[in-house]
């Protein structure tokens, strides 16, 4: 599954048309499996992007939840 996520992220940051909110929903399901594997450094690094993205979409619930994962990792 993970080349899956790296292969659709790779695409969406290839289109200059991507939007902040599709990137940061590509992004988070990665930054989840990175969490959950244990690859702390990544995982962080994926939530804190996808918060900046979620932030510039102004989608609070995202930023939240970015936020929380990214306060467990620390």
């Amino acid at each position: 599954m993970e080349p899956c996520y790296h292969e659709a992220l790779t695409l969406y940051r290839r289109n200059e048309r991507t939007a902040a909110l599709d990137l940061a929903n590509a992004i988070r399901p990665l930054a989840m499996l990175q969490e959950q594997k244990g690859e702390v450094k990544q995982a962080r690094s994926l939530w804190a992007e996808a918060k900046e993205l979620y932030a510039a979409a102004d989608v609070d619930a995202g930023v939240g939840e970015s936020s929380r994962h990214i306060a467990n990792l620390s």
